[in-house]
């Protein structure tokens, strides 16, 4: 090889490495360092051109060392410190993309991802951090720990990497507080394909989770997580934020509001989302949420998410006939709001089975929470809701206050002075109630009294 054809082929590799590296690839191999590597590469290529211009031109005597009678012919020197070059350049390349990223390029990393495709930040990342994706050290994730809080980062990350989360979420709660969370808004975001809208459909009447439900497990598992979640406030708020911004969207008022003006289907009872709703899982995440903290004992404060969302489900329902007969609901706006109230009953009748006698003041915030949510649709949305349907519901969170009352006795006093129901109404629950349930004398027991003697002050 003489100079002529290095410089040739110096040419051609130089223009075949601006072709195939971009731009956005340059501003990261330039945030890599690479001087620290590519240096070995540039020596071997500088040989080879010395090599091939002596091989071309006079030489010093010194080198008849290495060429004709002593050593390899003057033309394979070139050759072969080419090819020197460029296994130099295959082993720094490795180095290179296996090096802990630096936090001006993690940075870089988080603007590419705000910015551009998901496809074309994964495609960038994965050239580019083998570091991540090979490294045998289990930590090798945390410096990355600035791109793990964009949402659009859960939609890209690899099956592996996520299954490492999984199987420690320890160490995303040791993490910025925001990590948590925008793993939990991407998953509601990509519903109904995401892993959490899997876990929520699979859970029935009977709130399981098990090695089937990362994604539940991660957030309701143990005590630790449902109480670390409530104190960084990155759980609950960030379901409501989702909600609202739902509930306010063009999806919600005009896309999905054909399908929510549907009759739900006779098997709608068994299905956790009828027609892959979103509300529906927002109310079956709830769900999820109070059974695991009983189960956990995990101490945390109540919240009124339910009376909220019931009041922007019901804003958008139209009119019915109030007469409407309840054996099947006329929409699936109302299947949503009686979907919640179904569970807080089962709430209540899960403490009350269990006999948890510690969690008094959860089953007063059941009462109030249900009350809240009668007294707005009363008030509000009467011409909304079928008249027995509500009388129905209204009887029900009675009973449920004399069970609570038996259990806890003196304890339960849930204060529902703020959840104006007419007097009539409540008048006519209790005794419907009572032909029902109580109308033998050995059933009325404390809680019973307690309420009949109560009722007048249930309805101011």
């Amino acid at each position: 090889m003489n100079f002529s054809d290095w410089i040739t082929i110096v040419s051609i590799l130089a223009a075949v490495l601006l072709a195939v590296f971009k731009f956005d690839e340059w501003e990261i191999i330039r945030r890599r360092k690479f001087k620290k590597y590519f240096w070995r590469p540039l020596i071997f290529l500088f040989l080879g051109g010395l090599s091939a211009y002596y091989h071309s031109n006079p030489h010093p005597s010194c080198l008849n060392l290495f060429w004709s009678n002593y050593g390899f012919h003057s033309g394979l020197w070139p050759i072969i410190w080419m090819i020197g070059s460029f296994c130099s350049l295959s082993i720094c390349w490795i180095k290179f993309t296996n090096e802990r990223p630096s936090h001006d390029l993690i940075k870089k990393y988080l603007d590419y991802l705000d910015n551009y495709e998901p496809s074309k930040f994964s495609s960038l990342f994965r050239k580019y951090e083998r570091y991540f994706f090979k490294s045998k050290d289990e930590d090798a994730w945390l410096p990355y720990e600035l791109i793990l809080t964009s949402e659009k980062w859960w939609s890209i990350a690899p099956i592996n990497f996520i299954e490492i989360v999984c199987q420690h979420p320890n160490r995303i709660y040791e993490m910025d507080k925001n990590v948590l969370k925008s793993l939990l808004i991407a998953q509601f975001l990509r519903i109904p394909h995401s892993q959490l809208t899997k876990e929520l459909e699979e859970q029935g009447k009977e709130i399981n989770l098990s090695d089937e439900t990362p994604i539940l497990n991660m957030f309701l598992s143990s005590s630790y997580y449902i109480e670390t979640c409530y104190a960084n406030n990155n759980l609950l708020p960030s379901i409501m934020e989702i909600a609202e911004e739902y509930f306010y969207s063009i999806q919600f008022t005009g896309k999905d509001k054909p399908i929510f003006l549907l009759k739900p289907a006779i098997n709608s009872l068994n299905q956790i989302a009828p027609k892959s709703l979103l509300p529906f899982y927002f109310i079956q995440f709830i769900n999820c949420y109070w059974y695991q903290v009983f189960r956990t004992n995990a101490k945390v404060s109540g919240f009124f998410f339910y009376f909220f969302w019931t009041q922007d489900i019901l804003d958008t329902a139209p009119e019915i006939d109030v007469n409407y007969k309840i054996d099947i609901l006329p929409n699936l706006y109302l299947s949503a709001v009686d979907r919640m109230l179904s569970n807080i009953h089962s709430w209540i009748k899960y403490i009350k089975d269990e006999n948890i006698t510690e969690f008094v003041g959860a089953a007063i915030h059941f009462a109030e929470l249900k009350r809240s949510i009668l007294a707005v649709i009363q008030e509000n949305y009467k011409k909304k809701i079928p008249q027995l349907w509500f009388e129905a519901e209204l009887k029900c969170s009675l009973k449920e206050m004399i069970v609570c009352r038996d259990l806890f006795g003196n304890k339960f006093n849930p204060d529902l002075s703020n959840y104006i129901i007419s007097s009539s109404l409540i008048k006519r629950a209790f005794i419907k109630l009572t032909d029902e349930d109580y109308l033998e004398k050995e059933k009325q027991k404390d809680g019973y009294k307690w309420l009949e003697n109560d009722v007048d002050n249930l309805q101011n």
